[in-house]
């Protein structure tokens, strides 16, 4: 099992690079501390442009695959970087009040406590095993592995459950295996924690130069501990992945709204698609999420906001996944639930009492029950508090999770699963996308309260960060 490790271990440092030289074509001095930025950024681009590949009948998930896919994205980075000026990333000093010190202190310890606890169960874990995970995602994996393609014949990809869901998953992981050079199921429930434990650092990246670390830290251990969230980290099942690009893709969204640059635009893109590829909660929550964003550029910048449409690529680029699926003649999802029944209110009133069921569920997976300690109700309020400082963007924050609340209850409402099972089963997954988000969001719309209140410095007060060979070149003049 060494190999596997070995080869697991160079998958990961190969989509770190990637995602390295993406944020080099950006403008950011690469550092360190961005590890689980850069990670993010190349696995989903990787992950994107392997799907796409499967699509067209080409098989990039082995190892020669994805890394003729590294070097092609790094030719493009090279040609996308004189669009991208360097700029010095800003970063905040350490508060200096020692009760506020204290206070980040503890909140970062406890988040590094928490990943790292949930580290050492995920190396104990033989498995993850959910039902779906062996009967839907890993099998779809294995075919891709095995048969080098979106098979369809007996055994293929589209033998399996839901097989009209994008390819996202399966063809990262099959990517790992190829890496590992075989089927080491028993290592993913590692990965996965890896993959949550850089989600943090992600979140930490984008966010330092923004928010102070008194509100960044104990907020977002306190979506790390959540139950629901924690107890999670090791799955292979998608609903947590989906969550995480959608958070990295909403913060992103709302530091462009905040700075203008566009940077976060192209980010952001990427993070979307690769939900949107991922799973069918994935497309329709992130495009819910650039419907709200546009409206409020465009509310709030006029003119300079038409670059926010380029978010829009991100729930478009699910259409070539339809075309496969017509082409081959897939059927998807007509036989559990089709959006235009929302428009039958004759069907609609027969099916009320499913909605009737499903929707104080859905709220108490949310607000009862210790699923996610006190984050929803801190989001409630917090919401409320600061909306006559941040009227665009908490109005924008609220109205998606109301209609990604909504629009995730209408699938219980319509659909035809028996929804006792329905709601159990997948309601407390699906919807754990919703604080997740919101509780990534919410230490930057605290900090840009704070800012709007003169209760704190704002971003162009805060010490800058300089290249380190521009600081030496410098020092070296002077001498």
């Amino acid at each position: 099992m060494t190999h596997a490790y070995l080869g697991l271990a160079a998958f990961d440092v190969t989509v770190a690079a990637v995602g390295y030289v993406l944020l080099w074509a950006l403008g950011f001095v690469p550092r360190v501390r961005q590890v689980g930025l850069a990670f993010f950024a190349g696995w989903a681009l990787l992950g994107v442009l392997a799907s796409y590949g499967l699509m067209v009948d080409i098989d990039a998930t082995t190892v020669p695959g994805t890394l003729v896919l590294a070097v092609a994205v790094g030719a493009a980075c090279v040609f996308l970087r004189r669009f991208f000026p360097a700029e010095p990333r800003p970063w905040r000093a350490p508060d200096r009040d020692v009760l506020l010190r204290g206070v980040s202190f503890a909140g970062l310890g406890l988040l590094v406590v928490g990943l790292v606890a949930a580290f050492f169960f995920a190396v104990r874990q033989a498995a993850d095993p959910r039902w779906d995970v062996w009967a839907v995602w890993l099998p779809k994996a294995k075919a891709i592995y095995f048969f080098h393609g979106l098979s369809t014949g007996f055994g293929g990809f589209t033998t399996y459950g839901n097989p009209d869901y994008p390819p996202f998953i399966p063809a990262v992981v099959a990517q790992s295996f190829h890496f590992m050079g075989g089927a080491h199921t028993a290592l993913l429930p590692l990965q996965e924690t890896i993959i949550g434990a850089l989600w943090a650092a992600a979140v930490v990246a984008l966010l330092a130069h923004r928010v102070q670390r008194w509100l960044l830290y104990p907020v977002l251990a306190l979506v790390v501990l959540a139950p629901d969230f924690w107890t999670r980290l090791a799955t292979v099942l998608p609903d947590q992945t989906v969550a995480y690009f959608i958070a990295l893709g909403a913060v992103c969204a709302v530091l462009w709204l905040e700075e203008q640059r566009h940077l976060y635009l192209v980010l952001g893109t990427v993070f979307l698609s690769a939900a949107a590829l991922t799973k069918d909660e994935g497309f329709s929550l992130g495009a819910v999420l650039v419907a709200v964003v546009l409206v409020v550029a465009f509310v709030q910048r006029r003119r300079r906001a038409l670059p926010a449409l380029s978010l829009a690529i991100a729930p478009a680029l699910i259409e070539p996944w339809h075309l496969w699926l017509s082409a081959h003649h897939v059927t998807a999802k007509a036989e559990h639930y089709r959006w235009s029944w929302l428009f039958d209110f004759n069907y609609l009133s027969r099916k009320y009492w499913r909605f009737e069921y499903a929707l104080p569920k859905m709220l108490g997976f949310l607000f009862y029950g210790g699923h996610w300690s006190f984050l929803c109700p801190l989001v409630v309020v917090s919401l409320v508090a600061i909306a006559w400082r941040l009227r665009a963007l908490a109005a924008a924050v609220a109205l998606w999770l109301v209609l990604g609340f909504f629009g995730l209850a209408a699938v219980y409402w319509i659909g035809t699963y028996n929804v006792y099972w329905y709601v159990g089963y997948s309601a407390h997954r699906v919807v754990a996308t919703l604080p997740l988000v919101a509780g990534t969001l919410l230490p930057l719309l605290l900090s840009l309260a704070l800012e709007r209140s003169g209760d704190a410095a704002p971003a162009a007060e805060v010490v800058r960060e300089r290249d380190l060979g521009e600081e030496h070149a410098a020092l070296a003049a002077a001498h």
